[in-house]
């Protein structure tokens, strides 16, 4: 039977110390177009392209690209989990478990979407080289898949513009932490701030340079 359809499945915020994981799942037709949108630019208009959204540096241009992606989608599916759902559970389980649930759930909203889709009908093609969850589809895990299919490229473009809303929020709370920066990841700059000032709410305290810099933290100042 021929594949009708594509879930593309991502994640953004699975190697931060702090902020939540982001993991989005989104459906296209197998013969879908490239996903585009239209950029006003200071000095002239510009065509973006769904993709890698390490490649789309601009935070406008990735949101503006979300935006088309989850208007011009089948079906699209995100799970959110906290540092703190993270630190009670651990990664190695929040994270297969989230994006096995994104994936799922999408497809339950395109068999909603298109009553005539059976699971034959469905590829699921998973960014990066991980365990293949079970699902009731063909699933591919597919390392540097973001980079080389637009439909996993797609995904981490929500999911990352997601995560960018989140890291606007925290900075906006803990302004002393410059995740305006770093966006929570583990630079040298963060675990330096780590140290001086200790861990904040939004910290991963289950990953070892935040509660190694806990007992040593001088003036926390949350």
């Amino acid at each position: 039977m021929a594949t009708r359809f594509v879930v593309g499945v991502d994640e953004c915020g699975r190697g931060a110390l702090a902020g939540p994981l982001i993991v989005v799942a989104v459906a296209f037709p197998m013969d879908a177009d490239r996903v585009t949108a239209m950029w006003k630019g200071v000095h002239a208009d510009k065509t973006l392209v769904a993709g890698d959204s390490k490649g789309v540096k601009n935070p406008g241009h990735r949101a503006a690209l979300a935006v088309a992606v989850q208007a011009t989608c089948s079906s699209i599916a995100m799970i959110e989990r906290s540092a703190a759902e993270i630190d009670k559970r651990l990664l190695g389980t929040v994270f297969p478990e989230a994006i096995q649930l994104a994936a799922a759930r999408c497809i339950e909203k395109l068999k909603n979407f298109d009553a005539s889709v059976v699971p034959e009908d469905i590829l699921v093609l998973i960014d990066g080289d991980i365990p293949r969850p079970m699902l009731p589809c063909p699933v591919r895990c597919v390392p540097n898949g973001d980079k080389t299919d637009w439909r996993i490229g797609a995904a981490s473009l929500v999911a990352k513009a997601t995560h960018d809303q989140r890291i606007e929020t925290m900075h906006a709370e803990y302004p002393r932490w410059e995740f305006d920066q770093h966006r929570g990841y583990p630079t040298k700059k963060h675990k330096e701030l780590l140290v001086k000032r200790g861990p904040t709410n939004v910290h991963r305290k289950s990953f070892k340079p935040v509660y190694s810099a806990m007992p040593r933290a001088r003036g926390i100042e949350e």
